[in-house]
């Protein structure tokens, strides 16, 4: 299991509040031997039945999202990262007008209800979401790890 090696600060902006989320980081390399440096992880979100794909480019981070599909306890399992507005073909996200950012991305402990809900509710959400909002579903699980 790699160390974990930050705390960080997750914001979530709001109309004119911040609420701010305590989080882990997890350190990079991989636990696993396969030191592929980009994976397209999948979420599905159980409340909503909708699935949710996030370009993961963190090796740390990917072997982190294997070992909770695999079923790990204990360790940060809240997926947390900065949305934008994604280009047309949207192969990081099919089905969807958004993507998270790849170097915003990581797991966390908790998460603020700012950021929480369905991946149809951040397309249909205001434009000043983008680039501007951390998406922190509440009840995803990585479904898929899928190493390019």
């Amino acid at each position: 299991m790699p160390k974990l090696v930050k705390n960080s600060v997750l914001l979530s902006v709001t109309a004119a509040f911040v609420v701010g989320a305590s989080g882990v980081a997890v350190a990079a390399g991989s636990a696993s031997g396969d030191d592929r440096s980009e994976a397209l992880v999948t979420f599905a979100h159980y409340p909503s039945g909708e699935e949710f794909r996030v370009k993961v480019t963190d090796a740390g981070v990917i072997d982190h999202a294997e070992q909770l599909m695999a079923g790990a306890k204990g360790i940060s399992a809240l997926p947390v990262g900065i949305i934008e507005r994604a280009p047309t073909d949207n192969a990081d996200n099919p089905g969807y007008d958004w993507r998270v950012k790849s170097e915003s991305f990581e797991f966390a402990d908790a998460g603020s209800l700012t950021c929480d809900g369905a991946p149809s509710g951040v397309t249909n959400g205001p434009m000043w979401y983008y680039d501007t909002v951390s998406y922190c579903p509440w009840i995803a699980d990585v479904v898929k790890v899928d190493k390019r």
